[in-house]
C-alpha cells in the first residue's frame, strides 16, 4: 500500500523495528532512516524535540501527519494497513492486549535492553570488570521478566492469542536479541517456551526480513 510512510530510526533499535514488523504485517510502504525535512539528526536534537517532546524514536511521518511512541505508532498502522488486524476483537481481549503492549514497551524493555543489553555496548568504553559486574547484577531482575514473558506465552502461541499481534511486534525483536547475546549471559535453556516463540517469529516472513541484520 503506497502511503508515503516515513519512520525516523535507526536500525537496530528495538523499538524501530517493532514499527517496521508492524507495517510488514499490515502491507504498508515505507521508508525510514535518520533524515527529517532532508536533514539528518542527531540524539537528542532541537529538531527532534520538536516533534517528541523526549527527543526520542521512532518517530511516524505520513504526510502533515507527525506521530511518536511505538505503542500510538503500531495502533495507527494497524487502522490504516490492509493486512489482517494485529488487535483482537472484542473489549477485555483489546485491553488485556493493551497492557502487555504496556509491559513490553516500559517494564520489559527497561530490564531486558535499558537495563541489560545496552550495556554490553558499554564493556569497550569503561572498565570490563567493574562492567561485567553491573550486567550481572541487572540478571535476576532480567529473570524476573523472561519468567513472566515464560509463562504468558505458554498459554498461547504469541502473546495475547494464537495470532501474531502488535504485542508480538513489541517483543520479538528485544527477544531476538537476546539470543544473540554470548553465553551465559543469553537466555538460559530454562525459558524453552521463549525459545520456541522465538522460532516461530523466525518461521514468518516479515520478521525474517526485519530481524536478520541484528548485530
Amino acid at each position: 500500500m503506497k502511503q508515503n510512510i516515513y519512520i525516523v530510526g535507526p536500525q537496530f533499535s528495538t523499538f524501530l523495528r517493532s514499527v517496521l514488523l508492524t507495517c510488514e504485517e499490515k502491507q504498508v510502504d515505507y521508508e525510514f532512516g535518520l533524515n527529517i525535512d532532508g536533514q539528518q539528526i542527531e540524539f537528542p536534537s532541537d529538531k527532534l524535540k520538536s516533534i517528541h517532546p523526549f527527543a526520542k524514536v521512532p518517530v511516524l511521518i505520513h504526510g502533515e501527519f507527525q506521530l511518536t511512541e511505538s505503542i500510538a505508532i503500531c495502533h495507527y498502522l494497524n487502522d490504516i494497513g490492509e493486512g489482517p488486524s494485529l488487535t483482537p476483537d472484542t473489549p477485555k481481549e483489546k485491553a488485556r492486549h493493551l497492557q502487555w503492549c504496556s509491559y513490553i514497551a516500559t517494564y520489559i524493555d527497561k530490564a531486558l535492553i535499558r537495563d541489560y543489553l545496552v550495556e554490553f555496548i558499554k564493556i569497550n568504553e569503561n572498565n570490563q570488570k567493574t562492567q561485567i559486574e553491573k550486567i550481572k547484577g541487572a540478571i535476576p531482575n532480567r529473570n524476573y521478566c523472561l519468567s513472566l514473558i515464560e509463562e504468558q506465552i505458554s498459554k498461547n502461541k504469541f502473546v495475547t492469542s494464537d495470532h501474531f499481534t502488535i504485542a508480538d511486534a513489541l517483543l520479538a525483536p528485544i527477544v531476538d536479541y537476546m539470543f544473540r547475546l554470548p553465553g551465559e549471559f543469553k537466555i538460559p535453556e530454562q525459558y524453552q517456551a521463549i525459545k520456541q516463540y522465538r522460532n516461530r517469529i523466525l518461521e514468518r516472513n516479515n520478521a525474517k526480513k526485519i530481524l536478520k541484520d541484528a548485530k
